[in-house]
């Protein structure tokens, strides 16, 4: 005899609550935990990044309640022009210049024997974990006249110390590391079968690798290129302190100057950050086409691919000696100067151990109110937004997984867009949308430094979180459901102590970050509110060029230590993962 069981009685059992009406089902399955999160995320974009960013393309064309294009036509008559075309020729030359470095020495780190490959792999990342504007003041003062290297050889050389020439090398020497690990990642997946099958139907090892091997990993070329183009355009120290002094503008500082130098022009920056928006997101949308229905697959399902390796023989000793002597000292180079400019005591009266002092760094470090408490602020304000922006990634990656759908591609679409977004016009949105008279007043505040640093780098913190979520099979998750747990238990439970190691690799990310970040703090930050990177630009500026410089060596020295913890951290758990 069977026994026929309603569906009221198969979801509450016996004895159950008696059925709701269709409303209350409905505020049941709507009013869920993940429907919650996920208008919460989205709400929080919309309005902290999407509602300045229309506020900054509303301020553009709109003057006093009209709508009018003076702006922009004067954007693009003669004299702003020149802005535009710097900005697009500065960023063209240091990708180049950056994919022309990147690439041999990624393919050496992921296809040969070089050792040691690790440290030579941490090694690489120290440019990029030095701040811009360290480098440059370091530049400033190997190269000026009765300069470090004058002074200790007898001539600079001619290098020139300010313009174009001098942004890009500065520049590509700070972006470089970019490129070697998007292209590192793909010299490393690419599989000895397609170059070895060429190999074995007569083709050369140079068309080998000019036909196979290269079109393979022109994805990787072509992220590599966008990530140094895209960080160029929206760089502003560099050029502040390298173009600025002899009037080469680009679009960066033209947008600082119309709003601090009087008279400020609101409407013109605005129009200058809009089309600094759309050369970032024309490169995104270009390079994007340009992989657009190509096949780039090199594991094939059934079957892992060997990875491709190249034995350097007897070349393998002087090609290691090589690749780490020209890292070392070109790390070495500018920490060495920059420690030798912070302890001069008199500039002109030598560099000798006799006009030696520790006093700038005294200043710096507890003696001067004002760089005590900007230091203080900056390790404040970074180690809040890493975590706030390695929560809010976690969540935005896990909804983007999980649910995945068009909810799912949405937010993955609207986090990554800060990331096209120059740090210099999310901080004029923030300014206009939250100034005093507003409903929400932030501006001369910590708030919106914090909230310029979280959106910034959010997306940073998701792709390092999305990449080690995906990992995680979620029937992890469906399991301690079944057994009870509730969606916040398992979500955080499981899924954030199994990408414990990603948190911690975004948190890092994140807090390094911020301490370079000067595009959107030279325009958020005000007096009783400074933060170390604006100050030690400010201080050189001001001619304290030892105090400026030793500011900007505090700062390195803790960026480098966390990025090579890190690194190390990353290669032991990848190491231990593995066996």
């Amino acid at each position: 005899m069977s026994t026929t069981i309603s569906r009221a009685d198969r979801e509450l059992g016996p004895g159950g609550p008696p059925r709701r009406s269709a409303p209350a089902r409905l505020a049941a399955r709507v009013a869920t935990w993940p429907v919650l999160v996920q208008a919460g995320c989205l709400g929080f974009l919309a309005l902290f990044l999407f509602v300045p960013l229309t506020t900054v393309l509303t301020r553009s064309v709109v003057d006093d309640g009209e709508f009018t294009t003076e702006a922009l036509r004067a954007l693009f008559s003669g004299y702003y022009v020149r802005p535009i075309v710097n900005t697009l020729v500065v960023a063209s030359l240091v990708t180049v210049l950056s994919l022309l470095i990147s690439a041999p020495l990624a393919f050496l780190l992921a296809c040969t024997d070089i050792r040691p490959r690790r440290t030579l792999t941490a090694l690489m990342l120290v440019p990029y974990a030095l701040p811009a504007p360290f480098l440059a003041m370091v530049w400033v003062n190997l190269f000026i006249s009765n300069g470090v290297l004058e002074q200790l050889v007898g001539t600079s050389f001619g290098v020139p110390v300010y313009g174009m020439g001098a942004l890009v090398v500065v520049q590509s020497f700070h972006l470089f590391p970019l490129a070697v690990t998007a292209l590192a990642t793909a010299w490393a997946g690419l599989g000895a079968d397609l170059p070895g099958a060429a190999r074995v139907h007569g083709a050369s090892a140079r068309r080998e690798f000019r036909s196979v091997s290269l079109p393979l990993v022109r994805p990787a070329l072509v992220n590599a290129a966008l990530l140094v183009f895209a960080a160029s355009v929206a760089e502003f120290g560099t050029p502040l302190l390298l173009a600025g002094p002899v009037g080469y503008r680009v679009l960066t500082t033209e947008i600082y100057s119309q709003l601090t130098v009087f008279p400020i022009n609101v409407a013109l920056a605005s129009a200058m950050a809009l089309v600094l928006c759309c050369v970032t997101y024309t490169t995104l949308i270009g390079a994007r086409r340009m992989l657009r229905d190509r096949n780039f697959v090199t594991v094939r399902a059934g079957a892992l691919a060997a990875r491709r390796f190249v034995a350097l023989g007897r070349a393998r000793t002087p090609v290691s000696v090589l690749a780490g002597g020209v890292l070392l000292a070109l790390i070495a180079l500018p920490l060495a100067t920059g420690v030798l400019i912070a302890l001069t005591d008199v500039w002109g009266r030598g560099l000798g151990p006799d006009n030696w002092t520790a006093h700038h760094f005294a200043d710096v470090l507890w003696k001067s109110d004002r760089t005590r408490h900007a230091i203080v602020n900056v390790v404040v304000l970074g180690a809040l937004a890493g975590f706030c922006a390695a929560a809010l990634g976690f969540l935005c990656a896990h909804l983007a997984i999980r649910r995945g759908g068009r909810s799912g591609r949405l937010i993955d679409t609207l986090v990554f867009v800060p990331y096209v977004v120059p740090g210099v016009v999310l901080a004029i949105g923030l300014v206009l949308t939250f100034r005093r008279d507003s409903l929400l007043p932030l501006v001369a505040t910590y708030t919106i430094l914090l909230l310029a640093y979280v959106l910034r780098f959010l997306p940073v913190a998701y792709r390092t979180e999305n990449a080690a979520l995906a990992q995680v099979d979620e029937r992890f998750e469906h399991a301690s459901r079944v057994f009870g747990a509730s969606w916040p238990r398992a979500t955080f439970g499981i899924g954030a102590r199994l990408t414990t190691a990603a948190l911690a690799g975004a948190w890092v990310l994140v807090f390094v970050s911020v301490l370079k970040e000067v595009s959107a703090s030279t325009l958020l930050w005000s007096p009783g509110h400074e933060v170390a990177p604006v100050l030690a630009i400010v201080l050189f500026r001001d001619g304290e060029v030892q105090q400026g410089v030793a500011l900007n060596l505090v700062l390195a020295v803790v960026a480098i230590i966390l990025t090579l913890v890190m690194q190390g951290f990353g290669g032991r758990d990848k190491t231990r993962r593995t066996k």
